[in-house]
């Protein structure tokens, strides 16, 4: 049973990667831009912020990169520093535009090989007051400004609402594994188990439990 919910959680991954790939397709398409990536926003234990890609453009540069990327990409990749363009809309929470990123002060430069970062725009997702995800989008020969934003801002509803919908879903087949695991669990030990309600009816009784009243 855990196998299958193990199966089952693996499966929603990669439908949801695919989506959400497409997803990054269409924007970048939208908005004339080379690249980018869309991201859930996370917190470490000690609420630091950071960001786990849902998609992202293969910026492979060298062997080893692309052997990381194609290893990695479909579990997601986290990036945790925040000294950089997008590191700075994950930390503040706010849109983030850099026409000239080469020379922005906010820039912590780019790998050896990388494809040049001329222009950036990053744009928190939110759903309601909760800051749940970020698009990146880098080299719209015109630039990025509040008017692009703007016209996006339908899309970047909707892209929360279905963030949050994956974090449901997720939630929910999570859930679903940890009781097949903890049934088997009961269903398999030699102990007397037995679950009542309130008023001591009688719910659930184990295999081991039946065959010592038996």
């Amino acid at each position: 049973m855990q196998d299958f919910w193990q199966a089952a959680a693996a499966q929603l991954e990669r439908e949801r990667g695919e989506f959400f790939e497409l997803l990054l397709d269409r924007i970048l398409e939208i908005t004339n831009s080379e690249y980018g990536f869309l991201a859930e926003v996370l917190h470490d234990p000690d609420g630091t912020p950071y960001v786990k890609t849902y998609a992202l453009t293969n910026l492979a540069w060298d062997d080893a990169t692309l052997t990381l990327f194609r290893e990695q990409a479909a579990l997601g990749l986290e990036f945790r520093n925040l000294d950089t363009l997008f590191g700075r809309c994950v930390a503040e929470g706010r849109p983030v535009f850099a026409n000239d990123a080469p020379n922005d002060p906010r820039a912590g430069g780019v790998p050896e090989a990388h494809p040049p970062l001329d222009a950036f725009m990053g744009v928190p997702l939110k759903y309601g007051d909760a800051f749940i995800g970020m698009l990146g989008i880098a080299n719209r020969p015109e630039g990025y400004d509040e008017a692009l934003l703007d016209r996006l801002d339908p899309l970047m509803n909707t892209l929360a609402a279905v963030i949050r919908s994956h974090r449901a879903e997720q939630a929910r087949t999570l859930a679903e594994a940890a009781n097949a695991r903890s049934t088997a669990i009961i269903e398999a030990t030699s102990d007397f188990v037995c679950i009542a309600d309130a008023v001591a009816n009688v719910l659930y009784v184990n295999p081991a439990g039946l065959e010592m009243l038996s």
